[in-house]
């Protein structure tokens, strides 16, 4: 059995969750199984609309706390670090959220693109080699508490199932997860969010 995903873009470019919400409510019919793809502008402004519409989709599939505040924390990671780092300041990035259910298990993506303009622009490759060397290094307390951030690697790598780079065909970097949950384990999540 094949299950069609409807896929969505949304521009949220000057406009509020509010309204962003509105519109996925009247164009998602599935929320177990649809694509969304996200436009927005390098302002943290925006990246708030993104962390909000991370933590709706989730609660349509019924994940709730801790899982909806971990994607929601992956969510801010990612997104300003495209901001940060891999854009311009008002380049345009996007962001895709998908979710697919089967018989079996329910899976999540998240996907980042930055512009790859910003002033600490990498490619996949060399993002690979940094995870690497970061989820290597033994004494991450140390290494955590003396530097700025919140390490994004260590927090996400522990949190998904993978974390990928790849260099889009534009030039631009694509940073993504992907996290399943079996009919078990969501089952599970669904009774502790109840307690």
């Amino acid at each position: 059995m094949y299950v069609i995903l409807c896929m969505i873009t949304l521009d949220i470019t000057q406009t509020d969750y509010q309204s962003v919400k509105n519109i996925i409510d009247q164009n998602i019919e599935d929320f177990w199984n649809f694509s969304c793809k996200i436009i927005f502008v390098t302002d943290f402004y925006e990246s708030k609309i993104i962390r909000d519409l991370v933590g709706y989709f989730l609660e349509k599939n019924t994940i709730f706390s801790p899982w909806k505040a971990r994607f929601i924390l992956i969510t801010d990671e990612l997104i300003n670090n495209s901001i940060e780092h891999g854009s311009r300041p008002w380049d345009i990035n996007h962001c895709i959220i998908k979710i697919k259910t089967t018989k079996t298990k329910l899976k999540i993506w998240l996907e980042v693109i930055d512009s790859w303009h910003g002033k600490d622009s990498k490619w996949s490759e060399e993002m690979e080699k940094i995870k690497t060397k970061k989820t290597e290094e033994v004494q991450w307390e140390n290494t955590y508490m003396g530097s700025r951030g919140r390490w994004l690697f260590h927090i996400t790598s522990k949190l998904v199932d993978n974390l990928y780079f790849k260099d889009a065909s534009n030039g631009w970097l694509v940073v993504w997860i992907e996290k399943s949950f079996t009919n078990k384990e969501l089952a599970e999540l669904q009774s502790e969010s109840h307690v």
